[in-house]
């Protein structure tokens, strides 16, 4: 017969543990629970941008948020090292389409952290014109772009190497000018040297003739003038030439490109001199785009470019009557609308009758390079 003994003193000091433990427990499971079951976006409508499987339906949802909070800017960031790959470079295209709080800070980072050669071409893609310096500071990442075959990473790890003299670069870019991609051939003009350029002329010369996709044909021009090579950079005015006498209007999206959405450098710089100081049928554009950097995206004047401003006002109508005549042509008036920017910050095609003109415009002109030191 089994006889019940009584508990022992350590067993009744052992129980009221084992239930605080079992108690301890049962909560930590009910909490964890409820946060999985519980846990909603901290961002829904951020989410719904980030979800989305299409450029259309990211559009959409974007439309439909609005612009990205300065507040929302961190949890886009997190977002690009998602275990989602789409999520992941969705993010990498919502990061740089703001520059509110710390983006620009957290797309360097993102840049230089990720793992997904996609969410690298996305942000370098953003960087590359206004920070060339990037283009080395991830080989690795190149390596990976050159070695896939999504023409818009590859595209970008072209251009890439040729900026940071990738190893092997120029033969991948001879390689990849007869690629069925027009962005990847555009990239890859950027990565022949001089030699190659002289000796592609013709073939090059055809190439541009015949693009007619207007975001191929800008990169395309763009990556001829930055070879710095001056029969490159021929070979583009002539094909623009070619344009404006075929009333195509693909050459004023070049030069509006160039005008609003190309960070100004020392090769496009040369170019328009280049233009501005010839003869060549499209000069005035040239002169829209020194303008335009000035009053359009509030860039510093150019020195050099005033000086050329002052030449062409002189030997062009003086008068600063606002109705006179004759009508002064494109550059002075091209001209003129930065001098009057320049002189009391207002947008000149609005403040017609604000603007300076003729001799009041030279007179400022040089009043300014006088307090420049220009």
């Amino acid at each position: 017969m089994k006889v019940d003994r009584p508990a022992s003193h350590l067993e009744l000091s052992i129980g009221p543990l084992r239930r605080a433990s079992f108690s301890t427990m049962t909560l930590a499971l009910v909490i964890l629970i409820s946060a999985v079951l519980g846990c909603g976006s901290s961002n829904p409508d951020i989410d719904r941008i980030l979800e989305a499987t299409t450029k259309r339906d990211a559009s959409e949802a974007l439309r439909d948020h609005g612009s990205v909070k300065a507040e929302e800017v961190q949890y886009i960031y997190e977002a690009t090292s998602s275990s989602s790959e789409n999520k992941r470079r969705n993010a990498a295209r919502l990061l740089i389409s703001t520059i509110k709080g710390n983006a620009v800070e957290l797309q360097h980072k993102a840049l230089l952290e990720t793992k997904d050669v996609g969410v690298w071409a996305i942000l370098m893609d953003d960087l590359l014109e206004k920070e060339p310096e990037l283009a080395g500071k991830r080989p690795d990442m190149i390596k990976e772009a050159l070695g896939g075959k999504d023409p818009d990473t590859l595209s970008v790890g072209l251009r890439a190497g040729a900026l940071s003299n990738y190893p092997g670069i120029r033969e991948l870019a001879r390689k990849y000018l007869d690629h069925a991609d027009g962005k990847v051939r555009a990239a890859a003009v950027s990565g022949l040297l001089p030699d190659d350029i002289r000796e592609l002329l013709p073939r090059l010369t055809e190439m541009i003739s015949r693009e007619k996709d207007e975001d191929t044909f800008i990169s395309l021009a763009k990556s001829l003038i930055r070879t710095n090579d001056a029969n490159a950079a021929k070979v583009v005015v002539k094909a623009i030439e070619n344009l404006k006498e075929a009333r195509d209007t693909l050459y004023l999206h070049f030069f509006d490109n160039l005008a609003l959405f190309t960070t100004p450098d020392p090769i496009l710089t040369k170019f328009l001199f280049v233009l501005v100081r010839g003869k060549s049928k499209i000069r005035d554009e040239g002169f829209s785009v020194f303008s335009r950097w000035v009053w359009g995206i509030k860039q510093e004047p150019n020195s050099e470019f005033v000086h050329v401003c002052i030449d062409e006002i002189g030997t062009g109508n003086l008068s600063t009557d606002p109705r006179r005549k004759p009508e002064v042509s494109s550059e002075q008036d091209e001209c003129e609308y930065m001098l009057s920017f320049m002189n009391n910050g207002k947008n000149p095609i609005s403040d017609f009758e604000g603007r300076i003109r003729g001799a009041d415009a030279v007179a400022f002109a040089k009043k300014w390079l006088k307090e420049h030191g220009g």
